[in-house]
């Protein structure tokens, strides 16, 4: 492992396993995304999130395009003052619908106290079984310890570690 090296591990979890109620802070709700308008206060809460500027609108306003994505799926929190506060993507797979993928999930850095991350994937997970599914997978990088707590506190276990390769260019 080198510097800044990325180290990435496959979680799954039975979809039948019981998702254990959480509780939402007063006044946040839970709901999808209100489609292609919000797109752009998705991807601030999604960068703001990440510290990454990765994710941009055009790209975001092709994943509702995408052939797989379900807008039940596509779940927000919103904070009482009316911002996104948390996020959670559930996916089917396309090859094998018996899989749901989640994809991805955070919470933005001015909200992170109030559980919100737990509230998102239950939600999901609920949904994504309402849908059929036996299994839930996902990746995250070993570095994000809150939300690697939060996976492994919802039944997930790590499965394989997932190899990265990349060259860094100046």
């Amino acid at each position: 492992a080198g510097e800044d090296s990325w180290s990435k591990v496959f979680l799954e979890r039975p979809a039948g396993l019981p998702v254990t109620q959480a509780t939402l802070a007063d006044g946040f709700t839970i709901r999808p995304l209100a489609g292609t308008p919000e797109v752009p206060a998705y991807v601030e809460m999604h960068q703001r999130t990440f510290e990454s500027k990765n994710m941009q609108v055009g790209w975001r306003l092709r994943t509702l395009q995408h052939p797989h994505y379900r807008p039940d799926l596509d779940l927000v929190a919103v904070a009482p003052d009316g911002r996104l506060a948390a996020f959670c993507i559930g996916w089917l797979d396309g090859n094998d619908p018996s899989i749901g993928q989640i994809e991805p999930m955070g919470v933005h850095p001015d909200f992170r106290k109030y559980g919100l991350g737990w509230v998102v994937l239950a939600e999901c997970m609920r949904r994504l079984q309402a849908h059929g599914v036996t299994r839930i997978v996902l990746e995250t990088d070993l570095e994000r310890n809150a939300a690697l707590l939060v996976y492994k506190s919802s039944g997930f276990q790590i499965r394989r570690d997932v190899l990265v390769y990349r060259k860094d260019f100046e």
